[in-house]
């Protein structure tokens, strides 16, 4: 997970961010249901049921981060990579008004409009998971990370975490019907414009060490496999079965230095198709549009 230039290290990752399923199982099965949804069809209409059956006693199916900030974007990647997508080409380019990608957000706005709070537009990292403590949403997708939060608000053994489901060909002809979601990480580096190098250096490697993982294992998600494998830890938080697997099966940002331009155009179009503000074509075209414009600069300048 290190990031390396030209072979050389140049990044140590402090935490992952990795997307899965949350259920409130205690919710769940008052409405008649056990196990975790395995595809997203199938998570779609239990989902809908939930939300027919309880929108009376305002408890909604589903909820996500679908803010126009950050957060949308890295929801919708989670639909699209499992719907066989991505956002850009090997080169760079954009591909994100591709028929995959504009059913990858036709699906997300469905399950935002037919089974979601009506304010979910509005919703960033404390919101959605606010909802989700409060039982206001039965099922969530969110960042690995809110688990022990979760583990002291909501209560061991009324929630769960599960690799999210996988898209299936019905809901879209390119769907890679395995697992693929979205993840990233944060990183410590130091600065060649530092004065103090070596003092830098040396609490990295204090604060990336295996003791201080396990230790910052109630606060945030480890990025060691020691603590993964931890059996105090693992017992802990259960969740830890499944979070290498969803690195191993998932995909994260592209490597391209106008990446952060693209995902903020992203950030702007999604939500304009969510709020039907745009159609998801239109939205998806301009985007298009606008991201093609990015990268001609971007290389116009290299």
């Amino acid at each position: 997970m290190c990031i390396r230039d030209r072979g050389n290290v140049v990044g140590i990752p402090f935490f992952p961010g990795v997307h899965c399923l949350y259920i409130r199982k205690d919710l769940y099965e008052q409405f008649g249901y056990t196990d975790p949804p395995k595809t997203w069809g199938e998570l779609y209409e239990i989902a809908k049921d939930i939300t027919e059956r309880g929108k009376d006693k305002g408890i909604y199916g589903f909820g996500a981060q679908l803010k126009r900030c950050v957060q949308i974007t890295c929801s919708w990647y989670s639909w699209l990579f499992s719907f066989g997508g991505y956002m850009v080409d090997e080169e760079g380019w954009p591909t994100v008004n591709t028929p995959t990608a504009i059913d990858a957000t036709k699906f997300m706005c469905k399950l935002a409009w037919d089974t979601a709070p009506p304010e979910v537009s509005e919703w960033d990292y404390d919101e959605c998971a606010t909802a989700f403590e409060k039982g206001r949403i039965v099922m969530m997708t969110h960042w690995t990370n809110l688990y022990p939060r979760l583990s002291r608000s909501v209560g061991r053994g009324k929630f769960e975490a599960y690799m999210e489901p996988i898209a299936t060909t019905d809901l879209c002809p390119t769907a890679l019907e395995r697992p693929c979601t979205f993840w990233g990480a944060w990183y410590v580096s130091v600065t060649s414009l530092s004065a103090h190098k070596d003092a830098a250096w040396e609490f990295i490697k204090y604060f990336s060490s295996k003791e201080m993982d396990k230790i910052l294992a109630d606060y945030q998600d480890p990025v060691r496999k020691s603590s993964y494998n931890d059996p105090e830890l693992r017992k802990k938080y259960p969740y830890y079965e499944i979070q290498p697997k969803i690195i191993e099966t998932g995909k994260t940002r592209p490597p391209f230095p106008w990446y952060e331009d693209i995902d903020v155009t992203l950030q702007e179009y999604l939500s304009k198709a969510l709020v039907k503000e745009l159609s998801v074509e239109d939205a998806l075209n301009e985007a298009q549009r606008i991201c093609e414009g990015i990268v001609k600069k971007y290389k116009q300048k290299a």
